[in-house]
Formats: C-alpha cells, structure tokens, sequence
C-alpha cells in the first residue's frame, strides 16, 4: 500500500480511504498521528494510537499493543521518508510478536516489491489478504507484483543473452596470436594495416557512440565513414563519406575502428578483408551487442578487439579485453572547492552550509529513470536546498512544480554549466548496459565536484572511496552521504580536490594520445601535438 497515498476524509470518525471497513481514526489516521490517550487500566499516558482490529492482535496486552502501536507508527514514518529498510525491519519486528497484523504485512510486502523481491512480496500481501477483506489499494500492489513479473518475463531473453557474452567472445571473438587465425591476422596487419578508417555515426553527437566518434575524428588521422547518413559531409572540417554497399562506398582494407555496435548499416561489411576490426562496445543492450558483434565477426570468421572504457563492463563480455581511459576533455580552469581547508586532515567543522545543491542525470541519452523512483528522488529533493536534474525527460512529471527542483535540458549550456553551480553530483543506478553519465562523472570530478557514484556502477573503479569520491551500496547509505556532505563542507572540498588532481592527471591529454596510440598501433598519432587532443567540447 502506498500509505503517503491515503487522503484524510472530513471526519476522523469517517470510513477508512483505504477501503480497510475501520474508521479513518482506527486505521491511517491511527498511523499517522501517532498521539493518543491512554485508555482505562494503562498507569502511563499511551505512547501511541495505533491499535490492530481486536482479532489480529487477540492475546496482545494492552501494554503490549502500546508498544507495537508505537513501532508501526514509526515503521511508517520511516517508510514515507524512503527510509526502507529501517521501515522493514520495524515491520519484522511487529510480526514477530503479532504475526497476524494486517498492516505490517501489507506494507512489508510494498518494501520488498520495491526491492524486486516478488516472491516474497507476493506471500507477504496475499497472507494480508486473508486477514481482512480486500480493498482497492490491497488489490491494486498484487496487480504491481503480477505486472513487475511480466516484466521479468520479458527481459528473461536479456538475460540469457548476457550470460551469452563472455560464452560468444570466447568462441567468436579471436584475440590475436591465438592459434591459426591470430597468424592470418598477423599476415592481413602487414597488408595496409596503416590505412585508418573511422566508422560511427556523424549525427548523433549527444549520444555517446556520437560524441566519442567525433573526438576520436579529433584525434586519428583516419578516414571517416557515417553509418547514419548518405552522400559527403565534413565534421570540424574533416571530411566524411556516408556508407553504401550499392555504390562501392566503404572501406575494404586497413584497420577498420567501428565506433558502436547499434547500427542497422552492415551490408558493407560483406565485402571487405579488413586487417584489423576495433570495436568501442557502448552501452546497448546484450541481445542487440551478441547480434550485432555475430555479424561484425562473421560468425567467427573475422578476428575483432573490443574496446570498453572500464574493467566491469569488459568482464561482461569475458576475460582479455582491452580497457581504456574515456578521451573526455577537461577544462584546465574552472569551479575550485569553496571551502578552505582545515588545518589537520580528516578532521572537519560540523557546519550547516549556506545552501547546498546536487545533481542529478535523467535520461543519459540512453534510458530515463523509471517513474517508480519516484519515492527515492522525492527524499533525494529532502537532502538538498536544490536538486539539479539534467536532461530530465519524464522525470518532469515526478517533480511537477516542486520549488527546489530545476530542470536543465541537455543543450543549454552544456554539462559544464550545469555542473558549474553544483555541490555535489549523484549518479544513480542503472542496469549496466544503459549506464552512462560518463561526460558528467569525469567533467564534474575536473571541476573538483564530489560524485557520489553506485559501488555497481562502470565508474566505481575510477574512485578512490572516501579519497576521491564516495561509492554507496543502497538509498539510505546516499542520503546518510549526503548528509555528512552537507554539514562537513571542509570535507568535501578535500574529496573534489583530490578528484581534481586525479582527473587532471587521468585525462591528461598527452597520456591520452599515447595510450590510444598504443591501442591502435600505428603511425596515425605522429607529430600531433598533445593539445590538439583538447579540441572537442563536451556538450
């Protein structure tokens, strides 16, 4: 039951709004007010109003349901402050002395539905329903739980497909110098394996297979090709060829470096004896990457090199993998830490700081939050003077027109603007193919932002917890972090600080160029000078 949902009625004496058949005083009402006088035969003044129908609660004392009154009614302030899983353990704790309260299964099983733990949710309100007939708001959590199974059933092909991947690179993907074939690629690298051709999309530059085919246009002397459109064009002045197997117009020999795997442009790929095939794997999902790679590879018969930007997102697809740094620019200027810092290490002021803002990313061009979050993104608002929410999509709708709340499309001012007037920058977690936030992470950690990063999140191996940046493995532990930051400004300026120098140091654009010269072992990179890897903005 969504208990923040129930709407008082006129009269505390009046029926329930939840359908439960007690009057509004004995039932909800009881639970959120939490004040109560104390009944005939009670020495002390009661400490709570709840009570249970006499039948779930028939050999409870009076003392007794006292007690557990004032457990359920601090069960649910805990649940409608997002604080899920002190609201759960108060509800356990109920049912273990009472395990026929109604409420405390009903509203147990809405925590763990929120945790995608339907079996148990299922148990939990169905055992509530054979305590008291059902009611709209009883009825309609079962029809979520059947609704999040079908769900489950529908991505189940996701995730066979995943399990597939390392199975698929393994057999498919041969790295070089193994067996018969890494000596043909050896052979195919020696024929023209110099010649570079660039292939991605030229259209599409806020989505990462875009943006990152642009930059890597800015730093390789390579020829480009567009999957997303026809004829010629020019991209910063360098000029692209679209590609079409009907005229001839593709590349057929040389290193061929696909920017993406979700293309629907792969007919040229028949027609090609390429001397090497570099592949960036971005984020799509495991059924259209094991389709899309089948048919890059031709079933095995050509050898690929998959590229991924973090050891947790290369260990999806097997072992042997090559990683590298994301080519993100950095500003070389820009916000400092607007705290001083304090004269011993570690050791900080509790102080209120005089506003506190923190961001967020909605849609990170791959996928937008799901309107569900909406609990957890509400207590998020709570922990700040203002939340921040870049390209927030359908995210509008959870807000509404919440006052502390701003919304800021991706094309206004770009995303070091947006981080400019921030405290602190939170990544949410996401299913792992359709992460992203990549631009925002490594940009706000330049400008000495703190990020609060997921523990399962790609960008985790980049942070130093506690050092550089915090990871935090649930909600609750998120809001506990924020928290800390909001009072300890001297402590989060020591974390950006040190995520600064990191980031500067990591995306260093001489060590870029080097080690994306390394990875494609050729000449290309001879006598470009390392600022001229700094060309591109993020946007």
């Amino acid at each position: 039951m969504d208990a923040g949902s129930i709407t008082p009625p006129n009269s505390r004496n009046s029926p329930c709004p939840c359908g439960s058949g007690l009057r509004y005083k004995s039932c909800h009402g009881a639970l959120a007010e939490g004040q109560g006088a104390a009944p005939a035969g009670l020495s002390a003044p009661r400490v709570s109003s709840y009570r249970a129908p006499a039948r779930e609660w028939p050999d409870v004392s009076e003392v007794e349901q006292d007690r557990l009154g004032a457990i359920m009614e601090r069960a649910l302030s805990h649940q409608l402050a997002a604080r899920s899983e002190e609201a759960a353990r108060d509800y356990r704790t109920v049912l273990e002395h009472a395990p026929d309260t109604h409420d405390a299964l009903h509203m147990l099983g809405v925590i763990e539905l929120g945790r995608d733990k339907l079996d148990e949710a299922e148990r939990l309100i169905r055992r509530a329903t054979t305590l008291r007939d059902p009611y709209p708001a009883i009825v309609r959590n079962l029809k979520l739980v059947e609704e999040a199974r079908l769900v489950h059933r529908r991505e189940s092909p996701e995730l066979l497909c995943e399990r597939a991947l390392p199975i698929f690179a393994d057999l498919a993907l041969v790295a070089a110098g193994k067996g018969a074939r890494g000596a043909d690629m050896h052979r195919l690298r020696a024929r023209g394996s110099r010649d570079i051709h660039l292939i991605g999309r030229v259209h599409a530059p806020m989505h990462d297979d875009g943006w990152l085919f642009r930059r890597l246009s800015s730093m390789l002397d390579a020829s480009l090709w567009a999957t997303d459109a026809e004829g010629v064009g020019d991209i910063d002045g360098r000029p692209w060829r679209g590609l079409d197997a009907t005229i001839g117009a593709y590349p057929r020999t040389g290193t061929h470096i696909v920017v993406g795997v979700d293309t629907e442009n792969l007919a040229w790929l028949d027609h090609v004896e390429s001397a090497r095939v570099i592949v960036f794997c971005g984020g799509v999902a495991p059924s259209v990457s094991l389709d899309q790679l089948r048919h890059i590879a031709r079933d095995g018969a050509r050898p690929l090199e998959l590229v991924f930007f973090s050891s947790a997102h290369a260990a999806r697809f097997g072992a042997g993998h090559r990683v590298v740094t994301p080519p993100v620019e950095i500003t070389t200027t820009g916000r400092a830490p607007s705290a001083p810092a304090p004269p011993a290490r570690g050791v900080w002021r509790v102080e209120e700081r005089a506003r506190f803002r923190i961001g967020m990313v909605g849609q990170c061009c791959h996928a937008v939050l799901d309107d569900d979050a909406g609990e957890a993104l509400q207590s998020l608002r709570q922990c700040a003077d203002e939340l921040a929410i870049y390209d927030p999509g359908r995210l509008r709708f959870v807000f509404g027109d919440v006052r502390n709340v701003k919304f800021v499309p991706r094309t206004q001012g770009g995303v070091q603007s947006f981080l400019s007037g921030l405290d602190a920058l939170v990544l949410r977690p996401r299913i792992w193919y359709y992460e992203g936030g990549m631009h925002e992470f490594f940009a706000a950690r330049a400008l000495g932002l703190p990020v609060l990063c997921p523990k399962a999140s790609h960008w985790a191996e980049y942070i130093e917890d506690r050092v550089d940046g915090l990871c935090y493995a649930s909600h609750s532990q998120l809001l506990q972090l924020l928290g800390d930051l909001r009072t300890a400004p001297g402590w989060a300026a020591e974390l950006g600080s040190a995520a600064r120098t990191r980031a500067l140091t990591t995306l260093d654009p001489g060590r870029l160029g080097r080690e994306y010269a390394e990875l494609v072992r050729g000449d290309s990179f001879a006598g470009m000078p390392g600022g001229q890897l700094a060309r591109v903005h993020i946007a």
